[in-house]
């Protein structure tokens, strides 16, 4: 229930405090003619961890009488 803006609940949910983060590595192909003839097993070097942090920020576009709220979402990294 987000009842209305200057509340506890209400400040969290359009700005929350605390941040998504995504980790994830990325593999290049080392040996990219001998894979491609299926000749030897692929060479893959391992990258990463590339680190992401997302932050939202939620507006309020419309609230009606029965608490049903339409908002955009900003997001960035």
């Amino acid at each position: 229930m987000l009842r209305s803006p200057g509340t506890p609940t209400f400040s969290e949910w359009s700005s929350p405090s605390s941040p998504v983060t995504a980790s994830f590595f990325l593999f290049s192909v080392e040996n990219t003619a001998a894979a491609a003839g299926k000749v030897t097993k692929s060479l893959l070097r391992q990258m990463g961890p590339y680190v992401f942090r997302e932050r939202q920020e939620r507006e309020v576009v419309e609230q009606d009488e029965e608490e049903e709220v339409a908002f955009t979402v900003t997001r960035t990294w």
